[in-house]
């Protein structure tokens, strides 16, 4: 109960490293840092037992009005709070989740903007005249939905244009 969580921290993302896909841990990384950057500057040598509910409420607090994070993000990081501390707790760092009882925030509708025709018809004569392998690219993500990244780990031999389909694996 007297371990300092930024040891508590550090050993969290050790453990998600070692059971998650490397892509997930990058997620877990990212709240962490902000997490200790936050601790580093507010309660640097607190005990993790010592994180209780007006530490969270500040936390959260500063997640909405110092990084100007929308509902949704502000969400994502309440979550990720939770998690942490529930893993916390199951690790006997500390007796209650600070987290457990805060209320999410409400979440505007994401807006989606359809780019006009006569927009998309400009990026794409511009592209084939300066990087036609970019436009080839970026049609294929818009025009099959891959997504950018599971597009870059494409093979040609995932692609098959006769039977109109590609393959992507799983890794």
């Amino acid at each position: 109960l007297f371990t300092p969580i930024g040891l508590v921290i550090d050993q969290y993302l050790k453990e998600k490293a070692a059971e998650l896909r490397p892509d997930s841990v990058i997620n877990y990384k990212s709240f962490c840092k902000v997490l200790k950057e936050w601790i580093d500057e507010v309660c640097p040598k607190a005990a993790c037992s010592a994180f209780n509910k007006v530490l969270a409420v500040r936390f959260m607090d500063y997640i909405a009005n110092e990084k100007g994070l929308s509902g949704r993000s502000y969400n994502n990081r309440l979550k990720q709070a939770r998690a942490f501390f529930s893993w916390a707790v199951e690790k006997c760092y500390t007796k209650e989740n600070p987290f457990a009882s805060m209320k999410t925030k409400r979440e505007d509708p994401k807006q989606r903007v359809l780019i006009p025709a006569d927009i998309r018809t400009r990026i794409t004569d511009y592209f084939s005249r300066r990087n036609p392998n970019y436009l080839v690219l970026c049609q294929l993500v818009f025009n099959s939905l891959v997504r950018p990244k599971e597009m870059w780990r494409l093979k040609i031999s995932d692609i098959h244009l006769d039977d109109g389909y590609i393959v992507v694996t799983e890794e």
